[in-house]
């Protein structure tokens, strides 16, 4: 990485990213008034449903992960080391097959790996400043947020290469929005 090449800050406090840095500005149109009160590419949720937690809980906490947490580190070190950049997976011969289940992501077997696409709202910073990190409990959102960022940061490990990039976002996979550009 250079020194122009934004980097993943982790804060229990704010965005892992700034706001010129965000890569969907959907949620910014809906302040200014421009745009619906549904969570962007969700047009079934609003923003101010009582299910918006149950739905991210839902969508990015890996409920059986989380508890087996406590005894990974005898199988492995949590290290990004282990999450290889995606291209590596068709030189091991591995499909990647697509899962909405945060619990498979990044599972891998024999010939094919599941991954899970990222939710176009995490490249939000309004949406981390808003419903992530700020109102209702902290003990509600903060193992919602920790979810969040680690699924970023798998991410950010996923995609090292341009080449891992238009693998994100080749059509039958769709892993990434294709609105996104390597130099951003």
């Amino acid at each position: 990485m250079d020194a122009k090449t934004p980097k993943l800050v982790v804060s229990e406090a704010s965005p892992p990213f700034r706001k010129q840095h965000q890569l969907d500005n959907g949620l910014d149109d809906l302040l200014q008034g421009n745009s619906s009160n549904v969570l962007p590419t969700y047009p079934r949720l609003s923003l101010h449903s009582a299910g918006l937690k149950d739905f991210l809980v839902e969508d990015i906490c890996p409920a059986k992960l989380n508890q087996l947490a406590p005894h990974l580190w005898m199988c492995s070190a949590p290290s990004h080391t282990n999450i290889p950049p995606l291209h590596s997976h068709a030189v091991h011969n591995r499909t990647i097959v697509l899962t909405e289940d945060p619990g498979l992501h990044l599972v891998w077997e024999t010939g094919r790996i599941f991954i899970k696409p990222l939710p176009t709202y995490l490249l939000s910073h309004t949406f981390w400043v808003d419903y992530l990190l700020n109102g209702g409990s902290a003990q509600d959102k903060k193992p919602v947020a920790q979810a969040a960022l680690g699924l970023l940061r798998s991410y950010f490990y996923c995609i090292r290469h341009e080449s891992d990039l238009r693998i994100a976002q080749q059509p039958h996979l769709n892993l990434v929005p294709l609105g996104i550009t390597w130099k951003q």
